[in-house]
């Protein structure tokens, strides 16, 4: 099996996996009321690295719904990427140490004199180690607009560091066939 079937694959059944539990989620012990800011770099497979700032939040408008998005504004070379996303997405408690989420987007990316829209698809979970300790993994499929169409299988690792209720420190780690995503900043909970 390719590696891009194996990710659809594993973003489906991660997808549906969570589907059947639905009718025991838990009430909500993990806040989708935040907002994040830090150090982007994005690492192509065939070239120079782009390094920036990322901002984003979401925000809890039902006990299982969310809103989210984010814009990152990346550099190198002589080249300038903004990334832009807003979506809307689903998220349950299983345990109180486990969560599932799922979420759809619009995406634009603006570089190299280009404005291209897209969406996308994410799923992942979310794992209380214990009160200040939080390691997520997520999945997502994306198409963006351009030519040729850029469609991408992304899978992703985040850890949390709870400094207290409201603060947070957070690093994250993604792959796909045309790059790598480094991420770390601060998240302030609301």
């Amino acid at each position: 099996m390719s590696r891009q079937m194996w990710l659809k694959f594993s973003s489906v059944l991660i997808l549906c996996a969570g589907l059947p539990i639905a009718a025991y989620a838990a009430d909500g012990n993990f806040s989708y009321n935040y907002a994040n800011g830090g150090y982007v770099s994005e690492s192509p497979s065939n070239g120079s690295s782009l390094n920036g700032l990322g901002v984003d939040g979401s925000y809890t408008f039902t006990p299982n719904w969310h809103a989210f998005a984010g814009y990152s504004h990346l550099t190198c070379c002589s080249v300038s990427v903004n990334n832009f996303n807003v979506g809307a997405g689903y998220h349950m408690d299983l345990s109180n140490q486990v969560g599932l989420f799922v979420e759809g987007e619009f995406l634009r990316v603006n570089g190299a004199g280009n404005s291209n829209n897209g969406w996308g698809v994410d799923g992942g979970v979310r794992f209380a180690i214990n009160s200040q300790f939080e390691v997520d993994g997520f999945v997502s499929h994306t198409d963006v607009n351009t030519n040729p169409s850029s469609t991408e299988n992304t899978i992703g690792v985040r850890g949390l560091f709870n400094i207290n209720q409201q603060w947070s420190v957070f690093a994250s780690y993604s792959n796909n066939s045309n790059f790598n995503t480094f991420q770390a900043g601060v998240r302030f909970y609301y």
